[in-house]
C-alpha cells in the first residue's frame, strides 16, 4: 500500500471516530459496561465474517493455532477494550469534552513513543509539537481537575497502538486475533447477567437490537482502517493526524452536548491546530520534493 492510501484510510477513521460520540449517546440508555461487552461480541462476529469471506473458509484457525502471535494479540485486546469501556463512559456521563482532550493527549505520547523508538523530528514538526503541547496544557488548565479520564484514554491508546505497529499481523488478523481474546469473557458476562436478572433481552425493541447489533461495525471499521494506515505510516505522522479525531469530538461537545466552553478552551483549540496546520503545511511540501 502507498503512503497516500495509507494516510488517507487513516484520516477516514479518524474521522469516524470523532463523530462516534454522536452512536454512543443514542445508546445511553444501555449501562456503559453492558455496551462494552455487546460491542465486543459483535465486533467478533463482524470480524469472523470478514476473514471467513475475504480469506476464506479454514484460515481463521490457521490463525489460531499460530501461537507467535498470542502474546501481543491478548495484550491489544486488553488495552484497547479498556480504551472502549472508559471512553463510552465518558461521553455517556457528559465527559465529552475530556475525552477530546485525552485524544488530544494521545498524539503528544504517540510522538514521545516515536522518539523513544529512534524517529526523528525535523524543528518543523518540533514547533508543531510546541504548539499543541501548549494546547493541550491550556486545555487542561480550563478543565480545573486533574484529568485522570484523559490520561487514562490518551495511555491505552498508545499502548494499543505500539502493539499494533509491532504486530506481525496485518489489520485484520490482529484486530480478529485481539477481540477473540477478549469477546469470550464479554460474553460469558453477558450470559451471566441474563440468569441473574441484570440483563437486557426482552426489555428492547427490535430497533435497539439493531442499534446494538451494529456496534460490531462501528468498533471494527474505524479500527481497521486505523490499523491499515498505522502500519504503513511512521510514528510521528500517526501521532499528528490523530488531532482530527478529538477536534470533532471537541465541536461535538460544544454545539450539540452543549457542555461548558469558554477563552481558555477556545485558546487551547486553537493552539493545537495551529500545530496541526505547521504539520500537514510540512508534509505536504516534502510530499511535492519527492515527487518533483
Amino acid at each position: 500500500m502507498d503512503k497516500k492510501k495509507a494516510l488517507l484510510l487513516a484520516l477516514l477513521a479518524q474521522v469516524l471516530w470523532g463523530i462516534l460520540p454522536l452512536y454512543w449517546k443514542i445508546l445511553a440508555f444501555i449501562p456503559p459496561y453492558q455496551i462494552l461487552a455487546q460491542r465486543m461480541v459483535w465486533s467478533l462476529v463482524m470480524l469472523h465474517l470478514a476473514i471467513y469471506f475475504i480469506k476464506g473458509r479454514g484460515y481463521s484457525r490457521k490463525l489460531i493455532r499460530d501461537r507467535s502471535h498470542w502474546r501481543g494479540s491478548a495484550l491489544g485486546g486488553i488495552f484497547v477494550t479498556a480504551n472502549w469501556f472508559i471512553y463510552i463512559w465518558a461521553v455517556n456521563s457528559g465527559f465529552v469534552l475530556e475525552s477530546s482532550l485525552g485524544y488530544y493527549i494521545l498524539p503528544l505520547m504517540t510522538g514521545l513513543l516515536a522518539l523513544l523508538s529512534g524517529e526523528k523530528l525535523r524543528r518543523v514538526q518540533w514547533v508543531a509539537y510546541g504548539l499543541a503541547a501548549v494546547g493541550v496544557v491550556i486545555s487542561t488548565l480550563a478543565l480545573g481537575r486533574f484529568p485522570w479520564v484523559a490520561l487514562l484514554l490518551s495511555g491505552t491508546f498508545t499502548v494499543f497502538t505500539y502493539l499494533k505497529r509491532e504486530s506481525p499481523l496485518d489489520s485484520l488478523d490482529s484486530l480478529y486475533t485481539e477481540t477473540l481474546f477478549v469477546a469470550p469473557v464479554a460474553l460469558i458476562f453477558l450470559v451471566y447477567w441474563e440468569f441473574t436478572g441484570q440483563g437486557i433481552s426482552g426489555n428492547f425493541s427490535s430497533l435497539n437490537w439493531l442499534l446494538l447489533s451494529t456496534t460490531g461495525i462501528v468498533t471494527a471499521l474505524p479500527l481497521l482502517l486505523f490499523g491499515y494506515g498505522a502500519k504503513e505510516l511512521s510514528l510521528n505522522i500517526n501521532a499528528f493526524i490523530q488531532y482530527i479525531s478529538p477536534s470533532f469530538t471537541f465541536l461535538l461537545g460544544v454545539f450539540v452536548f452543549k457542555e461548558e466552553f469558554d477563552l481558555l478552551r477556545l485558546a487551547s483549540f486553537v493552539f493545537i491546530w495551529l500545530g496541526v496546520l505547521v504539520f500537514t503545511r510540512d508534509q505536504i511540501r516534502r510530499g511535492r520534493k519527492k515527487e518533483a
